[in-house]
């Protein structure tokens, strides 16, 4: 199976208004195919801000997530790479 990796950048945390490291945690369960890397290097970067100040910016191409509205776009996202990656493999 073709991983997806995606290079996880966050925010520093001062103000989140949701559990940044459990919404990726729910990302690692909702797409299996997933292999992140921290500090945002070595993949497709996520960029995870805490709220909508969004003071981590975010690098050209990359996705990128700053309040709960945003999850079901990245899903999508994610699905379209993730289903992009399996084409590949075949």
């Amino acid at each position: 199976m073709q991983r997806l990796k995606i290079a996880v950048k966050y925010c520093g945390g001062c103000n989140p208004g949701f559990d940044r490291a459990g919404f990726v945690k729910k990302l690692l369960e909702d797409f299996p195919s997933l292999e992140l890397s921290g500090g945002g290097e070595g993949g497709r970067p996520l960029t995870v801000n805490g709220c909508r100040r969004a003071c981590v910016k975010i690098d050209g191409g990359g996705l990128a997530v700053c309040c709960r509205e945003d999850f079901d776009a990245l899903r999508g996202e994610l699905a379209l790479l993730c289903e992009a990656a399996l084409l590949l493999e075949e």
